[in-house]
């Protein structure tokens, strides 16, 4: 098709077929994707996630629906393949918006070019916190979130920073019974917490700070939440696969508890007794 066409013949579609796109498409899509320009040529600031298993898709869906009260929102209109472009954390909000869009974009035209239907939504986790502050809601439902859509989570949830004991408490989470208390410094959540940083364990049977909370786990990793220079704690997520998380990984989860913070007013007034 020539460009002018394939430019007039792009149009956002929200509803589609069963009918899986092919391997080849795929391919050219993620071609057309790659080929896209990045700023000052940091490609390695962007990632691309595609899914397509069905089940994953629903839980997703599934997920949003619960956030936002809707039983009947389709955030991902059915298609049976989305493709997640992520940025990095380090970025200013402008860079990533534009890298991001100008992927989206080529995307979009190859689609088009190959006579597919394609839609881009963008600000996901956004939407999820869009309408509530509340701590317990937002930690309780990102929680949720990321349970359904990392399928090999054995544990998803938040360690909150008690002022008081100077110790990590356990919060929202999905997953088995969990250790309650964990003191700064100890284990794979204290120690990310007394050092400010992400810590990605590959092996936690080889990892000689690890506290066994659950033992299906095998591999971990745990991010610092900081909000107006405080630790606020930590978001801590388990695998039962070994070496299941990775620097992409750490992009897109720092990422996701940057809008968290953002969006939540983390005070706990609605448990005062008067």
């Amino acid at each position: 098709m020539e460009f002018n066409k394939t430019i007039a013949a792009r149009q956002s579609v929200r509803k589609f077929t069963e009918a899986q796109i092919t391997d080849e498409q795929l391919k050219a899509i993620l071609e057309a994707a790659n080929a896209a320009p990045a700023c000052m040529g940091q490609y390695d600031h962007l990632h691309l996630t595609v899914v397509q298993k069905p089940e994953i898709l629903a839980q997703i869906n599934a997920a949003f629906q619960k956030a936002v009260g809707d039983p009947n929102m389709q955030v991902t209109y059915d298609a049976p393949t989305v493709i997640y472009v992520s940025c990095k954390n380090e970025d200013e909000e402008i860079v990533k918006g534009c890298n991001a869009g100008v992927v989206m974009e080529n995307m979009l035209l190859e689609a088009a070019d190959l006579g597919l239907g394609a839609v881009y939504l963008f600000g996901v986790s956004q939407v999820l916190f869009a309408n509530e502050d509340n701590a317990m809601a937002n930690f309780s439902n990102a929680s949720a979130l990321l349970n359904t859509t990392l399928p090999n989570s054995v544990f998803t949830g938040f360690y909150l920073m008690d002022n008081v004991k100077n110790e990590l408490i356990l919060g929202p989470f999905q997953g088995n019974v969990s250790c309650v208390r964990i003191a700064l410094g100890k284990g794979v959540c204290g120690q990310s917490a007394a050092e400010n940083r992400t810590l990605i364990v590959e092996d936690v049977t080889k990892h000689a700070n690890y506290i066994a909370c659950d033992s299906a786990a095998r591999s971990e990793i745990v991010v610092p939440m900081v909000k107006d220079g405080k630790l606020v704690g930590v978001l801590d997520l388990d695998s039962h696969q070994v070496g299941d998380y990775n620097d992409v990984d750490q992009d897109y989860l720092e990422a996701f508890i940057k809008i968290l913070l953002e969006k939540t007013e983390l005070t706990f007034g609605m448990f005062e007794v008067n």
